[in-house]
Formats: C-alpha cells, structure tokens, sequence
C-alpha cells in the first residue's frame, strides 16, 4: 500500500491517546514517523502538525497555543483521508441513531461489496489502513467533524439534528456547522442524502454536489407510506420486518433505502439482510417480557430526544401498560436549559433520576432522585403491569465507562433483583 510520503514528512503530535490516536501511533511506529505525545500541554514549535482526539474539550491551554501558531490541526479521519484517497468514502452523522444506521448498511453492503465500518461507532479508522476496500463507511460525529479539512465523501448522510453537545461546542450553529462541515468539499460526483427537515441548513452553503432528500410524511426521492418505502416509482414493502416497528427506523432507513438504490443493490438483498438483522445491544434492546413486565434497554439514548423518540414508542406499543423510566449521567447543563420542554414533559411518567445532574433534574421535575443506578433499581418495583425503560439521555462517563458498560450493569443490576 502507497501512503502520501510527502504529507507524512511533517512532525506530528498525537494530542490525546484514546482510542482513535492510539491506532494512529502505531502506523506511526510502524512506518517511523516522527511524533510527540501530548496529554496535557507542552511548548512546541510550528513545524508540527496536530492530531487531535474527539473527545479533547476545544478551551485547553495547549489548543490555544496551536491557534496562536496557526498550526495545523486535524484528527485521525483527515490523515486517514490525506493517505487514502483510493477508497469511496460513505460518512453518515446525525444526532440520533447513527450507529444503527451505519450498522445495518454495513451487513447489506457487505454482500456485494469489500467494505469496512469505523469511526464513531467505536472501531477507529486506522483500522483500515492496509485494507483493499472498495467502500469505507464511517461514523462522523460532530466532535470529529469539526476539525475537518480536506476530508471528502462519494456519499454523505445526514439523518437530523437536535440541540446536543453544547457545552462543548458552545452554540447551536457551531454544532450544525459541524455537522455540515463535510459539504464544502463534496464535488459534482458526490451525493448528499439529508432528511427534508434539515434542508433550511443547507441555504446560505455553496452546493455543488447532487442532492437527495427523504422524509416520513411528504413525498421525497424517498418516503414512507402504510408499511411501505418508495424510492421514485419503486415500491419497498417493510411489513412484518422487525426492526420497522420503531418508527425512529423507518426515517433512518429511507437514507440507506435511498443510497441502496443508488448503488444498484437489489430489493431481494435488501429484504433478506433486514429480515435477518437482530439489531444492536443497548439500543431499544428489549431485555425482558414476561408476566405483564417490559424492560427495555436503551443505554445508547445520550439526548433528551433520543429520550423522546423511545417514550413515542413505548406509548405506541404498550398504552395499556404504566411507563416508568430511569435517566440520568453525565448531562451537560446548555443541553438541560435547551431541552427544559422536552424535560417537562416526563411530568407525565413515572421518573426516576440518577446521575451527575440528578438534583437539577429532580427539581425541574419535583421528583425523588438517588444516588446511583444501583439505588434506583433497589427501588424499582417489578410487581406491576409496566413498562421499564432505561434511556439516560445522557452521556455515560459520571459512573461507567461507556454506554456499553451501563447498559451491561443494568440488565445485570435488573435480572439479578427479577431472580431474588
């Protein structure tokens, strides 16, 4: 494989060593490139280039130092991208449910074609550098996004946009100008699929690729009609397909639907890989149901209108049943101000509020909060026709790890209490 040696002449600084920068450093070592760690701060000249991890806040002493240099700073997507310019590139983001979106293309696209899946979703796209691929679906989020440059994508999906994130990237705009960052660069070979509620986003942008749009309830490139997607005159019948029974699915779907046909993969593919697809844990994951009890567990849901979307469905499906639900983490206080009609509206249910925030959110609320999600199911009553649903609307890092290992704690803490 032929990397851009000339690119690779600069001197680098790894900024962070999550996971992302730590695949980076060993193509580094591997190819002796010369770099610097850098986890805190550190005197540097401007002949460096940055590699910044996602998840580093944009305030540090040593970023501001970077800007007053002028020097370059990007992540490990941009250097993947000034290596690898061979491969077609799908990047998909969104605020809500772009891992099970990129998820559920990778399992139909992997059937016709040598593709790989990273980013965001947790496998960083370093991954992938010695890989023959025909196409490289990443997961963008908008802490990735905003230190794009030259980073360009044959397909770009952007599937909505809420109020998320904010005490890191300060405004509103400065997050939907992340999220649309990649636009500038697509040509009039690329393709950008958009929701039809965000195109006001896309006025005052240059445009110079092809665009497509699709949405639930007008008639788009692609929509959704009576358990049945259209995509122009071609009709897809979703009926008795599991993963259409949320309807937060069906409108991510249209994206791929949309891509899909645009790529010339069949419909019979496209219905035996959906038929087959079991979904991913913590999300929506119905854990247990059974004697007039659900438990669901949603660990993935770090927004209030993830929150939001999984209470529509619970409400859709179990009416009859009484809605309990368990939030709480790490939430940033501008998503809490931004969302305060949204948290109002739990005022309905039965709440329980743990986490980082709790005595705020309780207050909003005027409800009980506990200590931790241990001491919340301590207190959960399983002895009632109800419907449990775990969905934190909020970020994970107060008490765990990540929302994988919430969401194993959970079911853990929920069946060990069923089973005593």
């Amino acid at each position: 494989m032929a990397w851009n040696n000339v690119f690779l002449k600069n001197k680098f600084v790894l900024y962070g060593m999550g996971i992302s920068n730590k695949e980076v450093e060993k193509f580094f070592i591997k190819n002796n490139i010369n770099y610097l760690v850098v986890l805190d701060d550190l005197d540097i000249d401007n002949n460096y280039v940055i590699i910044k991890s996602p998840g580093i806040p944009n305030n540090t002493t040593f970023l501001k130092k970077c800007h007053m240099l002028n020097l370059l700073i990007i992540n490990d997507i941009e250097l993947f991208y000034l290596l690898r310019t061979d491969i077609k590139y799908i990047g998909i983001t969104g605020s809500c449910g772009k891992t099970t979106t990129c998820s559920v293309l990778y399992n139909i696209m992997k059937e016709k074609y040598k593709v790989g899946l990273c980013g965001n979703i947790g496998i960083p796209i370093f991954k992938f550098i010695k890989e023959e691929l025909d196409y490289l679906i990443v997961e963008l989020s908008s802490y990735q996004l905003e230190y794009i440059d030259k980073f360009r994508v044959d397909y770009f999906i952007i599937l909505n946009v809420y109020n998320h994130h904010l005490n890191h990237h300060q405004t509103f705009n400065n997050y939907i100008n992340a999220k649309m960052s990649v636009i500038k660069n697509l040509s009039l070979d690329d393709t950008l699929i958009i929701n039809d509620e965000l195109n006001h986003y896309l006025r005052g942008r240059e445009i110079k690729c092809k665009v497509f749009t699709y949405s639930l309830s007008l008639k788009r490139d692609a929509y959704y009609e009576d358990t049945k997607l259209y995509f122009n005159d071609e009709r897809f019948d979703i009926s008795n397909i599991e993963y259409f029974k949320y309807e937060f699915n069906k409108e991510n779907f249209l994206s791929i639907f949309i891509l899909m046909k645009l790529l010339m993969i069949d419909n019979k593919l496209i219905i035996d890989k959906m038929k087959s697809y079991s979904g991913l844990p913590h999300r929506m994951e119905e854990i247990i149901n059974f004697n007039e009890l659900i438990v669901i567990n949603d660990s993935k849901s770090t927004s209030f209108n993830s929150l939001n979307k999984a209470i529509d469905y619970c409400i859709s499906n179990y009416d009859d049943y009484e809605l309990n639900i368990i939030i709480g983490g790490k939430i940033d206080i501008e998503e809490i101000r931004s969302n305060i009609l949204l948290i109002r509206k739990l005022n309905s249910y039965n709440v329980y509020c743990y986490g980082e925030n709790k005595v705020l959110i309780s207050k909003i609320l005027n409800i009980k909060y506990y200590q931790n999600l241990c001491d919340v199911i301590d207190n959960v009553n399983l002895n009632i026709k109800q419907v449990i649903l775990f969905s934190p609307a909020a970020q994970s890092f107060d008490e765990f790890k990540s929302y994988e290992d919430r969401g194993e704690k959970f079911k853990e803490l929920i069946l060990k209490k069923l089973n005593n």
